[in-house]
């Protein structure tokens, strides 16, 4: 029986979901250490195990990146010389635009894997429909014998994502609890982190001689793109200090940097070669209203113009690969046609397959549909204009300038637009309910007994001691019960007072001193005040919950409305 919510006082976003099925592995203890610890990888065995006729596809998605640093020189430096580098090897797109809804970055996810739109904002996909079996990515590829996984140093449970990534067809995922905190960056470890023990784990799929769709998701260049001063490689004038411009530009030139040391690492251990690369941004990273006196003077310099809607909208799409013919591709395209574009270049398109974006490489002319939360709900591209519906104004993309247009202009293709957003929601509702599951980790703060069934009158001897962490694959919650495997025995356990996982948002009533561990005797690691945030665990019969924070999740007492 899988927990399809649990409300928490102001609302429960989402909820870890349990259930009886298929379980799939998180990969905690797939390697432990950092890649310099890892035995030498002989990149000539590699090479030979590879098979030209399944390339592995690494995906990258690219937080908050846009288009407009890409080819450019700030006061004599580069800010992005690597992609610079791959671009000139690479079938790029430059008139590519971001589709996203309110999930912003997890929309980003969706849309690269299934080619679907997300949904009416203010909700959110993997809070919506976390529980069905989409036809994506992984799931066809897994079907010719990739193995298939995705990284992100943030925790798994923020926006719900450890539920969301089997909806997706994952078979395995990394997250926090395997990158660490390291070289902290907004919700995670660095980008380079994330490339270099991301690497571990895909280098045991090639040793092993398996194909595989490797997804990264960097974070380093998320808003507010506050680095760490070691993180900050480019020598700006005052024009560029102390506003949202300079930051971004040394948070683009950093993600751009451990982009570097990606492809090094590819090309040391002999994947390169045999390995399609999907580069994307996620969505805009300097949104119009974040626009100051200051970020203007600094973002004409940059883009040489005012900076426009048009530049905040425009995000890269660079795939470089085997076969894969280099070059600059005008036609006009958004995130839902990654995936037909992608397959049609591997020569492997579903004859089944139910996608809503279209295969840029035929160069069909077609609107571009935006979802939400960058641009007005119903904005769409279609030609080189941009047209808002809501406001009755058009953007030519090529100026930025902008004008009022009638409406009899783009009725037609406004209704097409609305008609596209209602058949993708048809289509995920007609889906069935997914197989697979990742299970919830449960964390003792007790010994637990291990019961043959769910029921305290078939103890099997064994005692779990506290603090150890277990997932359960199937559950009770209602009565507190919890099914895992535990030293090669299946059983249930009914923790007393279990740490679970959640994802959520509850409301700090007061000012609320944030610790490491849930104990009020240490000394505080922050203060929160009376406001909305999110949570990932809470520790049952208790006031604590794991709070999200800028610095980092740490553990708060609140009083929740139940």
């Amino acid at each position: 029986m899988r927990r399809r919510g649990l409300l928490l006082a102001v609302i429960l976003i989402g909820a870890a979901l349990i259930g009886s099925a298929f379980a799939l592995s998180p990969v905690r203890g797939l390697l432990d250490s950092k890649s310099s610890e890892q035995p030498p990888i002989n990149a000539e065995e590699i090479k030979d195990k590879q098979n030209k006729a399944t390339p592995n596809i690494i995906a990258i998605q690219l937080e908050s990146f846009q288009s407009f640093v890409l080819g450019k020189t700030i006061e004599g430096q580069e800010i992005t010389p690597n992609l610079n580098k791959l671009m000139k090897e690479s079938l790029t797109y430059p008139n590519f635009y971001l589709q996203n809804g309110a999930g912003n970055t997890v929309d980003a996810e969706f849309m690269f894997n299934t080619s679907l739109h997300p949904v009416k904002p203010p909700q959110v996909i993997a809070f919506t429909d976390p529980m069905k079996e989409f036809p994506s990515l992984a799931r066809i590829v897994r079907n010719k014998g990739y193995s298939t996984i995705t990284m992100h140093t943030n925790n798994a449970m923020f926006y719900n994502r450890k539920e969301f990534y089997s909806a997706l067809g994952f078979d395995q995922f990394l997250d926090k609890d395997y990158f660490g905190t390291d070289d902290f960056i907004a919700f995670g470890s660095s980008d380079d982190i994330l490339y270099d023990k991301g690497m571990d784990a895909v280098d045991e799929y090639a040793k092993a001689g398996k194909p595989f769709y490797a997804q990264f998701i960097s974070m380093s260049s998320h808003h507010p793109f506050h680095l760490p001063e070691k993180f900050r490689e480019l020598k700006l004038s005052e024009l560029y200090q102390d506003n949202l411009a300079g930051d971004y530009l040394q948070a683009t030139r950093y993600t751009d940097t451990a982009l570097g040391h990606l492809f090094d690492r590819l090309k040391r251990d002999g994947l390169w070669d045999n390995t399609i690369l999907v580069l994307y941004g996620d969505h805009t990273g300097i949104q119009m209203k974040m626009v100051e006196d200051a970020e203007k003077a600094a973002l004409k310099e940059i883009v040489g113009h005012e900076y426009t809607l048009a530049d905040a909208l425009r995000v890269p799409f660079i795939i470089h690969g085997p076969g894969i013919e280099a070059k600059d591709d005008p036609i006009y395209g958004g995130h839902l046609d990654m995936l037909p574009t992608l397959l049609s270049l591997m020569g492997d398109t579903p004859a089944d397959a139910a996608f809503l974006g279209y295969d840029l490489t035929k160069g069909q002319s077609h609107t571009i549909p935006i979802r939400g939360a960058f641009a007005d709900e119903g904005s769409f591209i279609d030609e080189g204009t941009l047209y808002n519906p809501i406001k009755k104004t058009a953007m030519d993309l090529s100026t930025g300038e902008s004008k009022p247009v009638e409406e009899s202009t783009y009725k037609a293709k406004y209704d097409d637009v609305l008609a596209r957003f209602q058949a993708s929601l048809d289509y995920v509702a007609t889906l069935p309910e997914k197989k697979e599951d990742f299970g919830e980790k449960v964390v003792l703060t007790k010994p637990a007994e291990l019961y043959a069934t769910a029921d305290t009158t078939s103890p099997l001897g064994v005692s779990i001691p506290e603090k150890s962490a277990v997932t359960s694959k199937e559950s009770k919650p209602d009565e507190g019960w919890y099914k895992i495997e535990y030293e090669g025995k299946s059983g249930w356990i009914k923790p007393d007072q279990p740490i679970l996982e959640l994802w959520g948002l509850i409301k700090t009533k007061t000012k609320t001193p944030l610790f490491k561990e849930p104990d009020s005797s240490l000394k505080p690691v922050l203060t929160v005040g009376s406001q909305n945030v999110n949570v990932t665990q809470r520790w049952v019969g208790t006031k604590w919950y794991k709070i999200v924070t800028w610095a980092g999740e740490y553990w708060g007492e609140v009083d929740v409305d139940e």
